[in-house]
C-alpha cells in the first residue's frame, strides 16, 4: 500500500526520512518548505516587526549588508562570517556586534 505525500512540509520530510526515501538535498529543501510555511500567513510588516524584535542591528543594515547576511545564514555562516559582512557599518555600535556575534553563535 503507497502512503500519500503529506501536505504538511514537515510532516512529509519525516514520513521520507522514515521510508529511507529522501536525499541531504531532499531533507534540505523539505526544512526550506517547512520554515516558509511557517510563516506563510504572516504579512510584510509582521515579519519585519518580528526580526526588529529579534534582531534590532538589522534595521542598521544597507540592502546589500541584508542581502548577504541573508545568504551567509542560508549557508550556516557563524559569527564571524557574519561580522566580516558588516563589522565596518559605521551604524552598528559595540552592543550591536555583540548581539551580531551571539546571533551567530545561536545559528
Amino acid at each position: 500500500m503507497k502512503h500519500e505525500t503529506p501536505t504538511d512540509p514537515i510532516a512529509a520530510m519525516i514520513q521520507a526520512m522514515f521510508s529511507g526515501g529522501c536525499t541531504e538535498e531532499q531533507i534540505a529543501a523539505a526544512k526550506d518548505a517547512a520554515r516558509s510555511a511557517k510563516f506563510a500567513g504572516v504579512s510584510d510588516a509582521e515579519l519585519e516587526a518580528m526580526i526588529a524584535e529579534q534582531a534590532p542591528w538589522m534595521s542598521k543594515l544597507t540592502d546589500a549588508e541584508i542581502e548577504a547576511v541573508h545568504e551567509a545564514l542560508c549557508a550556516d555562516a557563524d559569527a564571524d562570517a557574519l561580522l566580516a559582512i558588516v563589522g565596518d557599518n559605521p551604524a552598528l555600535t559595540d552592543e550591536d556586534l555583540a548581539e551580531i556575534r551571539a546571533f551567530g553563535a545561536e545559528e
